[in-house]
């Protein structure tokens, strides 16, 4: 194999984008074996990882490829991506807003014609929603300088 320094940089950037977001990937698949289930007022989340009969086997196998993964970034002199879960996160907030307008009475309308009752619910608590959101937004890029 070719010393780290012989590798051309572009190719460098893609096997540490793809080898990083692999890793990420198998960790959060580690993860999901053992935490217990999401539970949330409209989203429940079924973990039919937990108590998995081939359990052993998987995480040994994924200890396997992540050990594979660091074989590599040794090798081939790839830098340590750190994913800050700050821009995460707030990423997926800017998601979850963007969403949060397809519930707006004009684009529900589109659809079929709004009942008022729905239309008075939607009103306010849609308007309390994205206020939530922008606000947990702001204090992230607010405590993630340089995150964002």
């Amino acid at each position: 194999m070719n010393a780290p320094a012989e590798n051309p940089l572009n190719h460098r950037r893609v096997l540490r984008i793809i080898l990083s977001d692999l890793e990420g990937f198998l960790l959060r698949f580690e993860r999901a074996l053992s935490d217990p289930p999401l539970l949330g007022q409209l989203y429940r989340e079924e973990n039919s990882l937990l108590g998995h009969p081939r359990t052993p086997q998987i995480q040994a196998e994924l200890l396997a490829l992540r050990d594979q993964i660091g074989r590599l970034r040794r090798a081939l002199g790839l830098r340590v991506r750190h994913q800050d879960c700050i821009s995460e996160f707030w990423g997926g907030l800017s998601l979850q807003w963007a969403s949060l307008e397809e519930l707006r009475l004009r684009r529900l309308a589109a659809y079929e014609p709004v009942p008022p009752e729905l239309a008075e619910v939607l009103e306010t608590d849609v308007d309390r929603l994205e206020l939530g959101i922008r606000r947990i937004g702001a204090w992230l890029k607010g405590a993630g300088e340089g995150h964002v």
